[in-house]
């Protein structure tokens, strides 16, 4: 890569390099994206179940996007109940589904917060993702949930996120919506069943 070719190459050509293999990352998670997407939808693609802690994937989620909160200012807050029973779940599937969430948060986060919160209800679960970032536009509002929408204000992403996000949720028998206000920030909601552990 153009990292370990340093001197030996041109600037010009190290940075060229570099956009390549950012480019080349961009393709490699939109088509693995799309795989995961068609297997879900087309029911091919089967979940894994087994007693899953929510607890533990929301802050393995966090954890692994902490570097990436640190650099962009953000803070990250992690709100768990004192006792919280497991749902029945592929605990992949669940963790990509926080990590995709918690990422679109701290990318329209600047120098704010995001916070996971996890809450008991009777035969449910319920998550909360919420950041103080810039909201989600009115007029993508009514589709971020359709594949190749992005609610990202710069370039970049694959706009598939959010649509495997509900697909994996769905397949789980649950539900995810959100709230948002310009300026404010975005909250999104996850109610997952606790299904048969």
């Amino acid at each position: 890569d153009a990292e370990r070719a340093g001197d030996r190459l041109p600037p010009r050509m190290r940075d060229r390099i570099a956009k390549i293999e950012v480019e080349t990352g961009h393709l490699t998670q939109m088509v693995t994206e799309l795989l995961d997407l068609s297997a879900i939808e087309s029911g091919s693609g089967q979940l894994h179940l087994d007693d899953v802690d929510l607890g533990r994937v929301a802050g393995a989620s966090l954890e692994r996007l902490r570097l990436f909160a640190e650099r962009n200012g953000v803070q990250l807050r992690l709100d768990l109940p004192d006792s919280c029973p497991p749902v029945r779940g592929d605990v992949d599937r669940i963790g990509q589904v926080f990590v995709n969430l918690l990422r679109n948060a701290l990318e329209a986060t600047d120098r704010g917060a995001v916070t996971v919160r996890l809450e008991t209800r009777p035969g449910y679960r319920v998550v909360t993702i919420a950041d103080t970032g810039h909201g989600i536009p009115e007029e993508i509002r009514a589709r971020i949930f359709q594949p190749f929408v992005s609610t990202k204000r710069h370039k970049g992403g694959t706009g598939l996120g959010l649509a495997l996000s509900r697909n994996i949720v769905t397949s789980h028998g649950g539900e995810i919506q959100f709230t948002t206000s310009p300026g404010k920030g975005t909250t999104f909601t996850i109610v997952i069943p606790q299904g048969n552990v």
